[in-house]
């Protein structure tokens, strides 16, 4: 019985990995509060996260109140209209 599979690549490797090897159905990612312009910002887990939103069917987000708002980073916000809604 096969527990895992293993991909050896460089940490860099991670956002072309997710874009073109990776279907993803749900992704549940903690987020900060949301601005004034309805995004939410990864904090300090944005470097390959909005690569994995991409290809994911339904986006599920937490906030976090306490996860700092990281500026600086390309990609590294998701707008609330991006967001699976609940019924």
């Amino acid at each position: 019985m096969k527990l895992f599979r293993t991909s050896p690549m460089r940490y860099s490797e991670l956002p072309r990995f997710y874009r073109e090897n990776v279907t993803v159905d749900v992704a549940m990612i903690q987020v900060s509060p949301m601005d004034e312009h309805g995004n939410f910002n990864y904090g300090l887990a944005a470097s390959h996260l909005s690569d994995m939103l991409s290809v994911a069917k339904h986006i599920i987000v937490e906030v976090n109140q306490n996860m700092p708002w990281v500026n600086g980073l390309t990609g590294s916000e998701i707008n609330i209209n991006a967001i699976s809604k609940s019924s």
